[in-house]
């Protein structure tokens, strides 16, 4: 098993560019990612998770 970055020093950009790509080579949802990471894992803030939920909603936004 791969060890992940660390996370609390990636700029929300860059980890919402991680969570987007993990998402797509794993088939999971980004905001369930970001979820996982927060709650389950506890890899995150509660500041970073809803910083990255936001550019998220943001990205989803300007593609559609």
């Amino acid at each position: 098993m791969t060890s992940l970055p660390n996370l609390a020093l990636m700029s929300v950009v860059d980890y919402v560019d991680f969570l987007e790509s993990t998402a797509l080579y794993t088939g999971i949802d980004p905001f369930e990612l970001n979820m996982e990471y927060h709650i389950e894992m506890g890899a995150i803030s509660m500041e970073r998770y809803e910083r990255a939920k936001w550019e998220l909603v943001g990205r989803k936004i300007v593609n559609s």
